[in-house]
């Protein structure tokens, strides 16, 4: 029986929706950062299909080596892992951002990460065949819009981190994969005026955003034998317009 993937993330609108798309053919575990019921609402929406949910703070090195140990002992190995963390924040100019909110996002997307693929390189050791999907956006690559500095430069961070892991962890049998999705409507994007979101709707080639479709059809293709190739590569999912 193919081991697990463990969905970092699965509270969140981007995470949820992967979950319940890699579900279709591969069992799941999930983590959250707080809401543990939500967690187990989406357990059992997926079904038997999914193994079990865990709630930590992995910007915690030892809540994050907590529940890795736990995986270990009830799962003893793994075939991926999706990080798919993020946090709200709030949309201001750069310079009137005080430097809590740049961190906060640093030890979500950084912090959180490295503790996390730390912790679980052990079990993805295990299998011929491993994949690491790391859930960046399109923002690191082109021009970014303003007043969401914060994320932007964490994201960019993680997404620069993935790729020199994808160098080093090869030789391991491990594949690391970079998505950068656009914009979908979520607690990310409920600071923005809703005209905003409507002018850049309007802009789109097919007037429409990003949907969660499209972002989890890409991930289950990528945490596949036939994505593996575009490993190391950051792979955008928009509906915008190519640069």
């Amino acid at each position: 029986m193919q081991a697990p993937i463990l969905i970092l993330g699965a509270s969140g609108k981007i995470g949820g929706a992967i979950a319940k798309s890699i579900a279709k053919t591969n069992t799941v575990i999930l983590q959250g950062n707080r809401n543990k019921s939500s967690l187990k609402i989406l357990c059992k929406k997926i079904g038997n299909k999914c193994l079990g949910v865990f709630s930590a703070d992995l910007s915690n090195e030892i809540e994050a080596k907590r529940i890795f140990k736990e995986i270990e002992n009830k799962y003893k190995k793994l075939s991926g892992i999706i990080f798919s963390i993020a946090t709200p924040f709030p949309h201001k100019l750069s310079f009137r951002t005080k430097w809590n909110i740049f961190n906060e996002q640093i030890e979500t997307q950084i912090k959180a990460f490295h503790f996390s693929v730390t912790s679980a390189i052990p079990l993805l050791e295990k299998n011929k065949k491993a994949r690491i999907l790391v859930v960046s956006t399109e923002y690191v690559l082109g021009e970014p819009p303003t007043k969401i500095a914060p994320y932007v430069v964490a994201k960019s961070a993680l997404t620069s981190y993935a790729k020199i892991l994808s160098q080093e962890l090869i030789s391991k049998g491990i594949k690391v994969h970079i998505m950068a999705p656009g914009l979908i409507q979520s607690k990310l994007t409920k600071g923005l005026p809703k005209k905003y979101l409507e002018i850049l709707r309007e802009e789109m080639p097919e007037k429409k955003l990003t949907s969660l479709q499209d972002i989890s059809d890409v991930a289950t293709l990528l945490m596949s034998n036939k994505g593996d190739v575009l490993y190391g590569n950051i792979i955008p999912v928009t509906r915008s317009k190519r640069k």
